[in-house]
């Protein structure tokens, strides 16, 4: 299925946009929420919809900032579970994501592949024979290309798809210090500084509450705050050490990767070569659909988003193939 944007759809920024400024889907699906406890003491909220003996579970990361609640993933909760899918979702919010103060002196990053093995691996136990298949927006996108790198043949899911991806951490975040792209940076910034804010009530940082006002960029709270926070030395290690390109090679299950060319959050040379892909993932890289939009005119007054349409049908094929 191709994705095609014309006339003044086929802008990076409206594209991005989208769902922020014409999406209102608000409260429309009331999820079940579990608290999920971390071996380590910690928890994560998981939001449940559809919840159906027997159905296949999609376990959803969202973005940097995302939740249950970003239009994006209400969207696709509602397409995967419709009747000709009939799909469990499982959304699985980053430590401190769900508007609830983790408790350990830690929050979550683009490399953190542990907490996604450990909920999955509980999965499996307690849902014997349900296949599982996984979705990752942006960070949540790394996150996932990460664990299935990592973990190889032995990675127990059916398929998974990541959309929007920041392959080149480092470049990606100098990328969103020039331009129009700083108010995609500051967006990213103040969602990032509001939960270390609210952490503040609860814990003791190694540093001042009046700190992150000098924080101007994305760059300097990695710099600052996440690679202290997780035992990297700076940013600059926190990057390398943490993105997903290096671990492409290696992905031995179904994967779909959604990409456009013109995403305004990265330069193009984050973007891997055939070389770096394992046979095993399909890379649909489109000219036009701006960061997490693919936007696409039906009529005159009628717009809709191709995310939902194409991304279930892939799990409903990988799901009745023979290769896994």
């Amino acid at each position: 299925m191709l994705f095609n944007a014309k006339g003044w759809l086929a802008n990076p920024h409206i594209q991005t946009m989208w769902s922020t400024v014409f999406c209102r889907y608000g409260k429309k699906i009331k999820f079940a929420r579990e608290t999920f406890e971390l071996k380590d003491g910690d928890f994560l909220h998981i939001d449940w919809f559809n919840q159906k003996p027997d159905r296949p579970i999609i376990v959803i990361l969202h973005g940097l900032g995302g939740s249950a609640r970003s239009p994006y993933i209400q969207e696709m909760v509602q397409a995967l579970a419709a009747p000709e899918y009939d799909y469990t979702c499982a959304v699985m919010h980053f430590r401190g994501c769900s508007g609830v103060s983790n408790r350990l002196l830690r929050s979550y990053h683009s490399g953190d592949t542990g907490d996604l093995n450990e909920l999955v691996s509980s999965l499996l136990i307690r849902y014997p024979g349900r296949p599982i298949g996984s979705i990752g927006y942006s960070l949540g996108g790394n996150v996932l290309l990460k664990w299935l790198g990592e973990t190889k043949l032995a990675n127990p899911l059916f398929a998974a798809t990541a959309i929007s991806v920041p392959f080149d951490l480092e470049l990606t975040v100098e990328h969103l210090k020039t331009g129009l792209r700083k108010i995609y940076d500051q967006y990213l910034l103040q969602s990032l500084k509001k939960v270390i804010a609210r952490d503040f009530k609860t814990k003791t940082f190694p540093f001042k509450k009046n700190h992150l006002n000098k924080i101007k960029t994305v760059h300097d709270f990695d710099e600052w705050i996440t690679a202290p926070l997780h035992g990297f030395r700076d940013a600059h290690d926190y990057y390398t050490q943490s993105c997903c390109k290096p671990f492409l090679k290696f992905i031995a299950k179904p994967c779909l990767i959604i990409q456009a060319k013109d995403d305004p959050f990265m330069p193009k040379e984050v973007l891997p070569t055939s070389h770096q892909l394992s046979s095993s993932i399909i890379f649909n890289l489109t000219e036009f659909g701006g960061h997490v939009g693919f936007v696409e005119r039906k009529n005159v007054f009628t717009f809709e988003k191709w995310l939902p349409k194409h991304v279930p049908q892939f799990f409903k094929v990988k799901l009745h193939s023979d290769k896994f």
